[in-house]
């Protein structure tokens, strides 16, 4: 069965960010017991992240690629705030 609008997936991924010196370092990763599980189509995910996987099969294998533009952005460091951990208790 082919992934499409409605059709509840299951991804194993690696998210890979580039560090300060320009590299690629993993900072996410599923597990097989705990793959992201989503229904396609219906905006729980990045619209950039769902289009690689339209029309892809289970056991499909691939890699993609997502621009800061079409994720959440820059980074600022100037822009983040710290918050203490008892405002969300």
């Amino acid at each position: 069965m082919k992934i499409a609008n409605n059709a509840i997936v299951s991804v194993g991924y690696k998210l890979y960010v580039k560090n300060e010196e320009g590299k690629d370092e993993l900072m996410e990763e599923t597990t097989p017991d705990n793959p992201l599980r989503f229904m396609y189509g219906v905006g729980m995910m990045l619209p950039a992240f769902e289009k690689p996987l339209l029309g892809k099969e289970a056991g499909d294998r691939f890699s993609f690629k997502l621009s800061s533009e079409e994720a959440y952005g820059e980074y600022f460091e100037e822009q983040v705030v710290e918050l203490a951990r008892s405002l969300f208790e």
